[in-house]
């Protein structure tokens, strides 16, 4: 009797050990509104690009290297530093040499980080009305579509949207963001990318339900051999 009530408590405590394990880590969460992303973040710094000259050719700034993808290396167009009223923070944003705004042509660009990261966000402005899919944001095998809903509004009429994505699992260094093509029928620049440093690793669920059951087994051995 002893040693059944044992092993019903050694498998009730591990199953708390692995649902708590499977709670606690969530793996990749997209998201398309800026505040519940960052009430979920800590730690973060913005890039405003609020420290680089408006006009210049964007490589590296900051721990970020920007290329560009899609339609744009094709045509021989730059990611370009521009400056104006579509902006959320200061005077200058992220846009392209071709009249400083990306478009609905299959842009598009690739951010390599110098560190990993676990969390990247940020907003894309446009006076043009988006659709849910318009944009979208790649991680490793994961994509967060845009979900068409204004988070803002500016002065000069602009809306702005937000794409979003954080991992508690993987740390990631590459980041792309797409367009889809659609003739070009809306423009769009970019501003404010936010990101989180990676923390130290996280153990895999398994791995952690494994080194609980085992602590838990030399508990129920120590109960077991003591009451024999």
């Amino acid at each position: 009797m002893k040693i059944q009530k044992t092993v019903a408590w050694f498998g009730a405590v591990a199953l708390v050990v692995g649902l708590t394990v499977s709670v606690v880590h969530a793996g990749p969460i997209g998201y398309t509104d800026r505040a519940t992303f960052e009430a979920a973040i800590s730690g973060s710094t913005t890039e405003s690009f609020e420290g680089e000259t408006a006009g210049t050719v964007v490589g590296t700034v900051g721990d970020i290297t920007f290329t560009p993808t899609g339609s744009l290396p094709g045509a021989g167009i730059d990611l370009t530093v521009n400056t104006g009223s579509t902006t959320t923070t200061g005077v200058n944003y992220l846009g392209t040499s071709d009249a400083g705004i990306f478009q609905g042509s299959g842009d598009g660009f690739d951010m390599t980080f110098a560190s990993d990261i676990e969390a990247i966000g940020l907003n894309f402005i446009t006076q043009d009305a988006l659709f849910d899919g318009d944009l979208s944001l790649t991680v490793g095998g994961t994509t967060v579509d845009l979900v068409a809903t204004i988070i803002d509004t500016l002065a000069d009429g602009s809306d702005v949207y937000f794409l979003g994505l954080t991992d508690d699992m993987t740390a990631f260094s590459t980041v792309s963001i797409s367009a889809i093509d659609c003739g070009g029928c809306f423009l769009f620049n970019v501003d404010d990318i936010t990101t989180v440093a990676a923390s130290a690793p996280i153990p895999e669920p398994t791995t952690m339900l494994l080194f609980g059951s085992g602590l838990l087994g030399l508990v129920g051995y120590r109960r077991y051999t003591t009451h024999k």
